[in-house]
């Protein structure tokens, strides 16, 4: 019997802390250069309805790449986690930016697209409670380029649902001389497997002690 729970609990172990990858998914949104390995996508996302926004959902994985441009209109994209996830939106650092010549070079997270050209645009989460109802979850977050590798890579995290991701170029405080380029990652943060296992494999020892104790007593 030892020897069992000695082995299970070495299995547990080596399962705790890992978690289900999928595929990563990258686009490049709207007019933006296409960023090399991802797909070029052009959504209904210049309106303020977040219901028009380019949906993750069927795509089948845990992690997105969003590499848009914004200037006067707003981003929409869509996306849902299942219970067992919560989820970050965080920038991705060493992303792809256009130098001055047209020429990709290594980045981050929301850079100006033209020399001493200032971007201002607001980030904002918000959650799907029921079709084509959307409610904000926390306050809106304003960034002006540039947001380079060293800040806060964090820009939302949140539980398991429905969501969209509202990217607003088109308030007062976003000049409309400016063009911003955004790279952001949506990635699941499931609960490990182990967790849960480790919880079931408890409980059996505990029946196991009690059926030894009860032998015992006899």
């Amino acid at each position: 019997m030892k020897h069992i729970v000695f082995a299970s609990a070495v299995a547990l172990a080596g399962l705790v802390g890992t978690t289900a990858s999928a595929a990563v998914i990258g686009i490049t949104e709207g007019t933006r250069d296409l960023v090399q390995g991802t797909t070029a996508v052009s959504s209904t996302d210049t309106s303020s309805n977040p219901a028009d926004a380019y949906d993750f959902g069927a795509l089948g994985s845990n992690t997105f790449e969003v590499y848009g441009r914004i200037v006067d209109s707003i981003d929409n994209f869509a996306f849902g986690f299942t219970a067992t996830s919560a989820f970050e939106i965080s920038w991705i650092f060493d992303g792809y930016n256009l130098d001055s010549d047209g020429s990709f070079v290594s980045e981050s997270g929301f850079v100006s697209e033209a020399a001493n050209d200032e971007k201002t645009a607001t980030f904002r989460l918000l959650q799907e409670t029921s079709p084509d109802v959307f409610v904000q979850v926390g306050a809106d977050q304003d960034y002006t380029t540039d947001v380079l590798a060293g800040d806060e890579p964090l820009i939302f995290s949140g539980l398991a649902g429905s969501y969209v991701l509202q990217i607003d170029g088109s308030g007062d405080n976003a000049p409309g001389s400016g063009v911003g380029l955004y790279d952001v990652q949506i990635s699941a943060v499931p609960l490990p497997a182990g967790i849960l296992l480790l919880g079931t494999a408890l409980g059996g020892l505990g029946i196991a002690r009690s059926r030894k104790a009860k032998k015992a007593a006899a």
